[in-house]
């Protein structure tokens, strides 16, 4: 069940205007500008490096237009499972910081090994958590969003869309499918 998220739903098409600030209650549009700074959408994007190859070269094409799309104060974090070794936080999609950390999803390579999905949310669920209690300036509209890479064969644990529900962790699955096996020329 991936329920729970219709409320205040806001789209946004891509390359339309910014919205405008309007004065309200008498806070001027400096001190509600200053309060929209603060908010800054945590993506933490999780991607299965058990797929075949030309499928995981696929999945970083998508993550890296995801990042391409993002605002500059987005902030992202990468989580692979099986995961690898590493230092994983957020990233703040600078100018600077767009491109190494689009090289870090370039630089995911295939694995092997059991897929654990209740793993990598829980590594991602870590890094929401610590990112809510440091930040110190949490605001309503500071959005946590996982988005998930994988296979659409893959199943997701009985529970997990609950649990993302739960924890106000927006979760969205993109599955892939898998590359049809090249026909043996022998047959």
């Amino acid at each position: 069940k991936f329920a729970g998220y219709d409320k205040k739903l806001s789209i946004i098409f891509e390359g339309a205007p910014e919205p405008q600030i309007q004065e309200r209650s008498g806070v001027s549009q400096q001190s509600m500008a200053a309060a929209t700074d603060i908010a800054a959408p945590r993506n933490i994007i999780i991607i299965d490096r058990t797929v075949p190859a030309a499928t995981l070269a696929d999945m970083k094409k998508a993550a890296e237009g995801l990042v391409d799309r993002a605002p500059e104060n987005a902030r992202f974090a990468l989580i692979t499972f099986p995961v690898l070794t590493g230092k994983n936080s957020f990233v703040e999609m600078t100018s600077t910081n767009k491109p190494s950390f689009k090289d870090r999803i370039n630089s995911i390579t295939a694995s092997t090994g059991p897929i654990d999905l209740k793993q990598a949310y829980a590594a991602g669920k870590s890094l929401v958590t610590g990112a809510r209690q440091s930040s110190g300036k949490e605001n309503a509209a500071n959005t946590d969003t996982f988005t998930l890479y994988t296979l659409n064969t893959t199943s997701v644990p009985t529970g997990l869309g609950d649990s993302a529900r739960n924890d106000k962790i927006a979760f969205n699955v993109i599955g892939f499918k898998a590359p049809t096996p090249a026909a043996d020329p022998a047959s």
